[in-house]
């Protein structure tokens, strides 16, 4: 009986979750909306809204904003950020193929000609963890 107390303890603490707390920094305005995508994967989905695993659509009511995803288990995690003025559910870009709406990773990783990818952008959760991303546009 005691070996199994034991073996429940042990599961229950390497199953533990804890919450996320993402501080976006630098909005340059209010229109439209903040898209959070929490990511959990080493390939190329990161970035990609319908592939993260958990989401959220915030309203901007200033130029900082702070959202809490509660519950994720420990493990990898990135974070990406579009600051989606006209509400289309996508990252515009111009002519160029430049974003024309503002952007952040976690880390704050901002690659010259390209998007930041999962490997750079990733961080340990253990727990609760705060982290602050500064947006770019």
């Amino acid at each position: 009986m005691n070996k199994l107390i034991l073996i429940a303890i042990v599961l229950a603490s390497s199953m533990s979750a804890g919450d996320i707390t993402v501080k976006v920094k630098n909005i340059l305005n209010t229109k439209g909306k903040l898209d959070i995508g929490l990511y959990n994967k080493e390939d190329d989905s990161f970035g990609d809204r319908e592939k993260n695993l958990k989401g959220a659509e915030v309203a901007i009511k200033g130029k900082t904003v702070v959202y809490k995803f509660t519950d994720v288990p420990d493990g990898t995690y990135a974070v990406a950020v579009i600051h989606d003025e006209n509400k289309n559910n996508k990252l515009d870009r111009n002519f160029f193929g430049i974003p024309s709406e503002g952007y952040g990773f976690s880390n704050n990783i901002r690659p010259a000609f390209r998007g930041a990818n999962f490997t750079e952008s990733k961080f340990k959760l253990k727990g609760n963890k705060s982290i602050t991303i500064k947006m770019g546009y």
